[in-house]
């Protein structure tokens, strides 16, 4: 149903003040459609503001994410002691074996 021109303009409280005479005066199917109407559009803002609600955590997420990797990679690395790197090797042909994910480096 299309809302009347004359309706919309002037101030707030004299635009509510016509929008209430207006539906004073229209009929039970006229007002069951106007409130489909505006029960329809309230869904719709409500699953617009859901997916730009979940847009702005994601946008959140990533930059949080951004921040700890650049602070990663500011931390010097230590190098791996011996027992550390066999430990480290035998993670990895376990990881391999179950998955096959990362190949296991052959020693000649």
């Amino acid at each position: 149903m299309a809302v009347d021109p004359v309706i919309v303009r002037g101030t707030a409280d004299e635009r509510r003040t016509r929008r209430i005479r207006h539906l004073a005066s229209c009929s039970r199917i006229a007002l069951d459609s106007i409130l489909l109407e505006r029960l329809d559009k309230a869904a719709k803002l409500r699953r617009e503001l859901k997916e730009i609600i979940e847009e702005w955590v994601e946008a959140e997420v990533e930059a949080r994410l951004a921040v700890e990797a650049r602070e990663l990679r500011s931390v010097p690395l230590m190098p791996l002691t011996p027992v550390e790197r066999s430990a480290a090797r035998k993670v990895r042909r376990s990881i391999d074996a179950q998955n096959q994910l990362f190949p296991v480096p052959h020693n000649p």
